[in-house]
């Protein structure tokens, strides 16, 4: 799993642990990451503002040694905090990395609807891929109708803009 830039808040005021941590992990030290996470997690309450980010990416490390409960805790830290791109990111990525799918974009959709400018979420989403709905519902996506259906649209759309 490639990684561009893991963090997109200001996260100047955190912990140095979690700060040694986004670098390492940027580096893929997955391994050094996850324990600099740890410890940022460790060393901090669930009033501060960073824990529930420390916890997601404490995850996404974790997961990425091979841990796969670690799931849970990032699906826990975005449904505490549904406001923070971050976390959706981590939650998506972590979604592919087990491969599913739906549920990634699921949470690339949670993501942009409260952090609708998260230029991480915006690439996740046009890496991954988002279909568009079938044109009749009650056919399968495979069927030549839907097929050339779509592609009517498609044209009819482009030729009036």
């Amino acid at each position: 799993m490639s990684y561009v830039r893991v963090v997109y808040q200001d996260v100047s005021d955190s912990a140095d642990a979690f700060l040694n941590g986004l670098e390492q992990l940027e580096q893929c030290l997955v391994s050094e990451a996850r324990e600099s996470f740890r410890r940022a997690l460790s060393d901090s309450f669930v009033e501060d503002p960073y824990y529930h980010t420390y916890q997601s990416y404490f995850g996404l490390a974790s997961l990425l040694c091979g841990e796969k409960s670690a799931i849970v805790r990032i699906r826990d830290a975005a449904v505490t905090c549904p406001a923070d791109g971050d976390i959706h990111m981590n939650l998506a990525r972590a979604e592919l990395f087990l491969t599913n799918r739906k549920r990634a974009i699921d949470a690339i959709e949670n993501g942009l609807r409260f952090s609708g400018d998260h230029l991480g979420l915006r690439v996740l989403r046009e890496r991954v891929g988002v279909r568009r709905r079938k044109v009749i519902p009650l056919i399968p996506r495979s069927h030549p109708l839907n097929h050339f259906l779509g592609r009517w649209l498609l044209r009819k759309k482009t030729s009036i803009c």
